[in-house]
C-alpha cells in the first residue's frame, strides 16, 4: 500500500455498491443519469461507483489538507489522474466537485483555500459546462450535503496494509539505497509527522480502541525521538476517554455500607471489593446473555420473514422484465405485465414492515445501480415516499370511543357541559335500557 492508498483508505474508502449513493439522494440520481449517458456514449473510462467514490473523497479531503490550496494541479488533479489512469474522468471529477462547492459554499479555511485555487483551474477546461451544471441544481433544488464526512477502512484493513508496504519498502531500499532512503507512507501521510496531521488522522476513527491502534502504527513508523512527549500526551488522552471516573481512594460505598480505608486493612478491603465488583459483573453477564439469545431469535425470525417477502418481489420483478425483453426481441405487442412496479411500491407501503420496506428500497437501487433497470425520476421519488408512508401507518394512534358525548375536549382547562337536565335525564334511561 502505498501513501495515496492509505490516505484514500484513511479519509474516505467510499461504497461498493451504487445503490448506496442513489437511495435517498436526488442530487446523486441526478448526477447519475448524466454519468449513465456519459458512459453509453464511451466518454467515461471508469466504472460510475468508482466517479462517485473519487468525487467524495475528493471533497471529504479537502477539510483534512495540511496544505491548503497549494499546487492544486499537481497534489489533487494530477494525483487523480494517476489514480483513475483516465485525465478525462479527472477532470470531470474536478467540475463536479467544484460544482459542489459553489452551490454548497465553503466552510472551514481548507475549502475556502482550495476553492480559490481550483476555480482559475476550472475556468480553463469547463467550457460551460459547470456554470450550466450550477443552474440546472439550483433551478432544482438539489444541494450538496452539508458536510462531507469520513469513511474511513477498518483498522485492520490499515494496519494490515501499511505494515506490508513498510516490509517491502525496509527490504529492497536496505539493498538499493541504505537505511535512510527507506521511504515511510505514514511520514508521507501525516506531512512528515506533524502532530496536528497525527492528530487529525487518530480522530477520523470514533472508536477510542480504534485510535490507540492508528496512533501505534503511526508511532511505529516514527523514528523521531522528539516526538515521543506529543505521542505519550496523545495516548493519554485517548485512555483517559474511556477510563472510568475514579473512586476516592479512602472511602467507598458498597451496599449502603460506609466503608474507610486504613493503612494496616487496605488490601484486605480492596480484595473485598473487588470480589463484590465481581460478582456483580458474573450477574450483568448473566442478564446480558439471556437478553441477547431472547433478542436473537426475534431477529433471525424476522430476518426470514423479510427474506421471504424479498425473494418473492424479486422473482415477480424478474419474471416482469423477462417478460418485457422478450416481447421487444421478438418484436411483437409487449403483454403488459400483471405486477407493475407501483403495484409493489404501494404493496410495501401498505403491507411491509419497515425493515421490510428498507430492503425493498435497497433491492430497487442496487438494480437501477446495476442498470438492470432503467432510471426513472418518477420512481425515485415514489421510492423516497416509501419511507415516511412505513413510518406513518406502524406510528401509534390514541383512540377515544365516547358513544354517548356530543363534544369531548382534550385536557381542557375548564370543563363545560352543554347538556340541560331533560338530555341527561334522556341519556341516561336510553343506556339504562
Amino acid at each position: 500500500m502505498n501513501a495515496s492508498e492509505l490516505h484514500r483508505k484513511l479519509i474516505y474508502s467510499g461504497y461498493s455498491d451504487l445503490s448506496d449513493y442513489l437511495k435517498d439522494s436526488p442530487l446523486n440520481r441526478y448526477l447519475y443519469q448524466h454519468l449513465l449517458d456519459m458512459k453509453n456514449e464511451r466518454r467515461l473510462d471508469n466504472p460510475i461507483l468508482t466517479v462517485f467514490n473519487e468525487i467524495y473523497y475528493q471533497c471529504t479531503r479537502v477539510q483534512y489538507d495540511s496544505k491548503p490550496g497549494e499546487d492544486i494541479q499537481k497534489r489533487y488533479i494530477d494525483e487523480s489522474s494517476r489514480w483513475l489512469r483516465s485525465d478525462g474522468d479527472a477532470s470531470l471529477v474536478f467540475d463536479i466537485v467544484w460544482v459542489m462547492y459553489a452551490i454548497r459554499g465553503v466552510t472551514c479555511f481548507e475549502e475556502e483555500c482550495f476553492y480559490t485555487h481550483l476555480t482559475p483551474l476550472i475556468d480553463h477546461n469547463k467550457d460551460g459546462f459547470c456554470d450550466r451544471l450550477c443552474t440546472v441544481l439550483r433551478s432544482l433544488g438539489l444541494n450538496p450535503p452539508t458536510s462531507f464526512k469520513p469513511m474511513p477502512a477498518s483498522v485492520s484493513e490499515i494496519a494490515d496494509g501499511s505494515r506490508n508496504a513498510s516490509d517491502s519498502f525496509t527490504i529492497l531500499s536496505r539493498l538499493l539505497y541504505g537505511e535512510d532512503q527507506i521511504k515511510n507512507v505514514w511520514r508521507t501521510v501525516t506531512a512528515d509527522f506533524s502532530h496536528k496531521s497525527i492528530e487529525q488522522t487518530v480522530y477520523l476513527y470514533t472508536s477510542p480502541a480504534d485510535r490507540l491502534v492508528i496512533l501505534s502504527l503511526i508511532h511505529d513508523a516514527c523514528n523521531s525521538k522528539k516526538h515521543i512527549p506529543f505521542f505519550n500526551e496523545l495516548r493519554q488522552k485517548i485512555e483517559h476517554e474511556v477510563r472510568t471516573p475514579r473512586e476516592s481512594p479512602d472511602r467507598y460505598t458498597d451496599d449502603g455500607v460506609d466503608y474507610t480505608i486504613h493503612d494496616d486493612d487496605e488490601t484486605e478491603t480492596l480484595l473485598r471489593k473487588c470480589q463484590r465488583l465481581q460478582e456483580v459483573c458474573d450477574d450483568y453477564v448473566v442478564q446480558l446473555e439471556s437478553m441477547q439469545n431472547y433478542y436473537l431469535d426475534k431477529l433471525y425470525k424476522m430476518e426470514e420473514e423479510h427474506k421471504a417477502e424479498t425473494v418473492a418481489l424479486m422473482a415477480q420483478l424478474d419474471e416482469a422484465l423477462r417478460k418485457q425483453s422478450t416481447a421487444q426481441d421478438g418484436d411483437t405487442q409487449m403483454e403488459k405485465p400483471s405486477l407493475t412496479i407501483d403495484n409493489m411500491i404501494e404493496y410495501v407501503k401498505e403491507k411491509f414492515s419497515k425493515e421490510g420496506a428498507e430492503d425493498f428500497r435497497d433491492m430497487y437501487w442496487h438494480f437501477v445501480g446495476t442498470e438492470r433497470l432503467h432510471f426513472d425520476s418518477s420512481y425515485a421519488q415514489l421510492m423516497d415516499e416509501i419511507k415516511d408512508a412505513v413510518n406513518s401507518r406502524t406510528a401509534l394512534h390514541q383512540t377515544f370511543e365516547l358513544p354517548h358525548v356530543r363534544q369531548f375536549n382534550n385536557n381542557p382547562q375548564t370543563v363545560i357541559n352543554h347538556s340541560s337536565p331533560d338530555e341527561v335525564n334522556q341519556l341516561q334511561a336510553e343506556s339504562g335500557s
